[in-house]
């Protein structure tokens, strides 16, 4: 009985052995391989290199693309200023030329970029009246180096005045090649053509419509 007793602890000692080197073993295996395979660092980033050139190139053949899309919109823009007559230096910005198509349009550029309604003209049963609405700063020297103290609000009712007004303000308009606009008010279809005929000698309409 004692023999048996001390093989039966053999073979589980023995067993337990064989546990324990195969554990080691899986252990062995399975360190080996979350190893990374040996790396060389040269080649890495030579692979990177090539990555980027590709992307590089790519760019460089984007930009030339973009490059000649932009030389064929400038040279439509030049060919349409030029069919439409107007006039701007090679270099001018997308808000000049904008301006310049403006201008040829009205006929003549806005004298004042801010705002460039200047009076309100109201003509009623053949009564006129001239109403200064804005007044910036160099027209408004202008006025008073014409000995005519008139500001923002004033109002002016006798023909004689209101043709004072407009012929000082074309005055104005000679050396700058511009015009300031009006809003106009009617009444009858005499009133209109007041209006229209006389008034637009010297100002563009910006709006007009018929009241009571």
């Amino acid at each position: 009985m004692p023999r048996l007793g001390y093989e039966r602890s053999d073979f589980v000692m023995g067993m337990s052995l064989a546990e324990i080197v195969l554990l080691l073993v899986f252990a062995m295996l399975a360190v080996k391989a979350a190893r990374p395979e040996s790396i060389d660092p040269v080649a890495d980033c030579q692979v990177a290199l090539d990555e980027c050139e590709e992307q590089l190139e790519e760019v460089r053949m984007e930009v030339q693309d973009l490059r000649t899309k932009n030389e064929g919109l400038e040279q439509k823009i030049e060919w349409i200023l030029k069919m439409c007559g107007i006039d701007v230096p090679s270099d001018a910005t997308p808000e000049e030329i904008r301006g310049a198509a403006e201008a040829k349009k009205r006929g003549f550029k806005k004298c004042y970029s801010v705002q460039n309604e200047l009076v309100r003209v109201r003509v009623h049963l053949g009564s006129e009246q001239l109403t200064i609405v804005e007044l910036d700063d160099e027209l408004a020297a202008h006025l008073r180096a014409e000995r005519q103290e008139w500001t923002v609000g004033s109002v002016l009712e006798d023909e004689r005045q209101i043709d004072q007004f407009l012929q000082t303000l074309r005055g104005y308009y000679e050396p700058r090649e511009c015009r300031y606009d009006y809003r106009g008010e009617y009444a009858t279809a005499e009133d209109y053509l007041r209006i229209r005929e006389y008034y637009e000698r010297f100002l563009y309409p910006a709006g007009i419509r018929k009241i009571q």
